[in-house]
């Protein structure tokens, strides 16, 4: 009886940890992305950030994801002078964040403002 109690005790253990874990492996194909992107941005090479930056939009799965996407998106694209594509990103960007995330998005487009 205690054996049968500790194997459904363990199988429901991995049971719960098996989603979390699953939905974990999912995203840090996206969060590498986004992290390369921005790095690329910082050495210069702006089509590069704009293209993993796109991979990783495509490949987001969650509201949270696409909104990190989206700013990083438009701070490439305001970086690349393309100006009408990184508003639309910030403007989605900045209507999905709050607190910190959403003060940087309004500095992006503020900084869009005067471009």
């Amino acid at each position: 009886m205690s054996l049968r109690i500790g194997l459904l005790c363990v199988a429901c253990l991995v049971g719960t940890l098996a989603f979390p874990l699953a939905r974990a492996s999912q995203e840090p194909g996206t969060e590498e992305l986004i992290r390369s992107a921005v790095a690329a941005r910082s050495r210069g090479n702006i089509q590069l950030s704009v293209d993993l930056l796109t991979k990783a939009g495509e490949a987001a799965d969650s509201d949270r994801l696409r909104t990190r996407v989206a700013a990083e998106l438009g701070a490439s694209l305001l970086q690349a002078r393309r100006l009408d594509d990184a508003e639309k990103y910030l403007r989605q960007a900045y209507a999905g964040s709050t607190g910190v995330g959403r003060a940087r998005v309004a500095v992006d487009l503020g900084n869009l403002a005067f471009s």
